[in-house]
């Protein structure tokens, strides 16, 4: 059973009245490392067009005067009583929860960063992290009761069992906030509801502005890639002031891992009083910032001729080229329609793809490219049907089937979506194929043969290889 599973919040709830602020979900990876630029429309555009964000809502910010409604259901799903609070009412509550002044929480942060020097940096955030998912307990709340630990009784309990602590992914989320809080950080609490497996906590912690002079966001966020081999950031981006928070969630991986999918996730900020602290990499750590600022695009490679040149693509929004062939008009308005794809522009980039399928109506590329832009606008019907073009084209190229796939995911149509990643495996056998089809498998509620799918993922190379 997955892990986000055994993480129900005692607490379901429902927002009554709407927040005007709204947090982005974001993820940084190789074709998109910064987002100054981006209007909040782009932003949103991005989400319902990734293959990563599917199933993952924007979070909503409600004031403290709105009211939530609880619909408890003691940690597990038996259902039980609901009540009603102002989000003023559970913001108190969280605070005194979050307790990084208590003696026991202030000494258990000191002694996890004493072994990472350095003046509050991602390193120090991440062995937190490590540290409580390594060694955290899950132990369900009494039915029909929702109990919020203190933090220094999670670490009281824990002590006591010979682990990190102990309680459900309220409690967990409150001990990682203070303790995140406790050296110097600034932590915020994120409700989620999944109408399937019911609702759940985590936690996101402070990188800085992104509008920021000199801020390190692009080498913490290089940091955490290199730390834990992964290409792909999880973050929520705000809206009104460009602000970005790292997923601290037990579910993911790792810090920064993928977020808790659901129906709906809600901000309930804690000691926002006191003005945020951004995290720093760990002293001597610097990436290239020109070059992290900078989408490249893969060129094509002049030395082929052949129909069958593999095109590669770096992710679902943001497409490359590598060695293929076209008319040269044609080839010259996609490495345009290219270019503004990748800076959010879907609709300039169908239209150019449009002009290069007027002087080439044969271009499988053109067909497959123009498909994702207007996945890019949400146009999910007409994106299908160009990429059924390009299969009828050149049906023996993984590319398509693949987008074709993610598609299908993203509108949840996850038997269509497995049927399309397996003709991409059986012409290309790589594991990002095999991971997508597990996660097809996956919404399908079909955990086993998701589970083989994972192991093939890991035996297997690289797609762009």
């Amino acid at each position: 059973m997955p892990k986000h599973n055994l993480m129900l919040l005692v607490i379901v709830f429902s927002v009554i009245g709407v927040g005007a602020a709204l947090s982005i979900p974001f993820v940084f990876n190789e074709s998109y490392s910064v987002a100054s630029s981006y209007t909040t429309d782009q932003l949103e555009s991005m989400v319902s067009s990734s293959y990563d964000l599917a199933g993952v809502p924007l979070v909503s910010a409600p004031s403290d005067n709105e009211m939530i409604d609880y619909s408890i259901t003691g940690g597990g799903s038996a259902p039980g009583g609901t009540t009603e609070t102002k989000v003023a009412n559970l913001k108190r509550t969280l605070n005194c929860r979050v307790e990084p002044e208590n003696p026991i929480v202030h000494k258990e942060a000191l002694l996890l960063e004493a072994k990472h020097p350095g003046d509050y940096t991602i390193e120090q955030v991440s062995a937190i992290y490590s540290y409580l998912k390594e060694n955290w307990r899950y132990v369900r709340d009494p039915r029909g009761l929702d109990y919020l630990n203190y933090a220094n009784e999670s670490l009281t309990v824990g002590k006591d069992a010979g682990c990190a602590g102990a309680g459900d992914c309220d409690d967990f989320a409150i001990l990682m906030s203070a303790l995140v809080e406790s050296i110097g950080g600034t932590s915020r609490i994120i409700l989620a509801q999944n109408n399937s497996t019911g609702g759940h906590a985590y936690t996101e912690v402070y990188l800085g502005q992104l509008n920021a002079t000199n801020n390190r966001i692009n080498d913490t966020i290089n940091w955490l890639k290199q730390t834990f081999d992964t290409d792909k950031i999880y973050t929520h981006i705000d809206t009104d002031t460009k602000d970005i928070w790292l997923n601290l969630d037990w579910s993911a991986d790792q810090p920064g891992g993928p977020f808790f999918k659901g129906s709906r996730h809600t901000l309930i900020s804690v000691r926002d009083q006191y003005e945020k602290t951004s995290l720093r990499p760990p002293e001597g750590f610097e990436t290239n910032k020109h070059a992290a600022e900078t989408v490249k695009l893969s060129k094509p490679a002049e030395t082929s001729t052949s129909s069958q040149d593999e095109v590669s693509y770096q992710n679902s929004t943001a497409p490359s080229r590598a060695s293929y062939s076209t008319a040269g008009g044609a080839d010259a308005l996609i490495d345009q329609g290219i270019a503004q794809n990748n800076g959010g522009n879907y609709e300039v980039a169908a239209g150019l793809y449009d002009q290069a399928l007027g002087l080439d109506p044969e271009n499988y590329l053109a067909w497959d490219l123009k498909g994702l832009a207007l996945r890019g606008l949400g146009k999910y019907d007409e994106a299908l049907s160009c990429f059924d073009k390009a299969i009828a084209i050149e049906s023996n190229r993984d590319n398509a089937w693949k987008d074709k796939g993610d598609t299908f995911y993203i509108m949840g149509q996850y038997q269509e979506a497995e049927n399309c990643f397996d003709r991409a495996i059986q012409i290309k056998p790589c594991s990002d194929y095999w991971k997508q089809k597990g996660e097809a498998l996956m919404g399908m509620g079909m955990d086993k043969e998701a589970s083989d799918s994972f192991v093939m993922a890991q035996r297997g190379v690289s797609c762009t290889n």
